[in-house]
């Protein structure tokens, strides 16, 4: 009997998770048979191709209620994120999860939202590699994505922005894209400063450099938003030169 029901559980949460959340009879069936509210709020996380068995021990041993589940080659991550109550982690708060390699999208509103963010945690988990590791969210994995979905308008947009770099060295390419990275991340030219392990005349220097060479702005945010687009599918400039 306990086989019969996880398949059965099994089997409505897949449907729910292919679904487009809006059929109340399919949501109700898989509320009852998870043992979960369908108002609740839920959050849903996927994990890297590279680091599945690690978040499938932690997420197992992580001592809280939750389903995984395997579609297609990966491993989701679904949890009714409950307020917090005695002995229990605060809402909104999974601490174990920042250690893993793997995208976390939005809580959902309720069950109904599950499916349309599974469907963004697909889309971003490939942003998640070994060298970019740890959770990501939608503010990290953006660019990627934004980046894969700008098909052939993307090259020529990175193109338009980036091309004169291939003029300068690679060495002075890959300081001014270095500044630009950790001077976007910060807003700060001290902290940015700081990182680099150099003067804050050097960053401010390097930003006008880019100005001068490129003709955008890093210190203006529509300039800003265009070269963060140009580096996410450019990442780095064209390695010519």
């Amino acid at each position: 009997m306990a086989q019969a029901k996880e398949q059965q559980r099994a089997f409505l949460l897949s449907r729910l998770l292919i679904s487009d959340g809006k059929d109340p009879q399919l949501l109700g069936q898989a509320a009852r048979a998870l043992g979960v509210d369908v108002e609740s709020q839920f959050i849903v996380a996927v994990a890297a191709d590279h680091a599945q068995k690690a978040f499938r021990e932690r997420a197992t041993t992580a001592g809280v209620g939750h389903f995984l589940h395997e579609r297609d080659g990966a491993l989701i991550l679904i949890l009714e994120d409950l307020p917090a109550r005695a002995g229990k982690e605060p809402a909104g708060t999974r601490p174990w999860l920042d250690q893993l390699d793997c995208f976390l999208a939005p809580p959902t509103r309720s069950l109904a939202e599950v499916p349309l963010m599974l469907r963004i945690a697909l889309k971003a988990v490939p942003a998640v590699t070994p060298k970019s590791s740890g959770r990501q969210t939608i503010r990290d994995a953006w660019g990627f994505v934004a980046a894969t979905r700008m098909g052939e308008f993307g090259p020529v947009f990175a193109d338009t922005v980036l091309a004169p770099l291939a003029a300068i060295s690679s060495h002075e390419r890959e300081r001014l894209i270095e500044t630009l990275q950790s001077y976007f991340s910060s807003g700060s030219v001290s902290d940015t400063a700081k990182e680099l392990f150099c003067h804050r005349n050097t960053v401010l220097n390097r930003l006008s450099r880019f100005e001068q060479l490129t003709g955008f702005d890093p210190n203006k945010p529509v300039d800003a938003a265009a070269v963060l687009a140009a580096l996410s599918v450019q990442s780095p400039v064209a390695e010519s030169g």
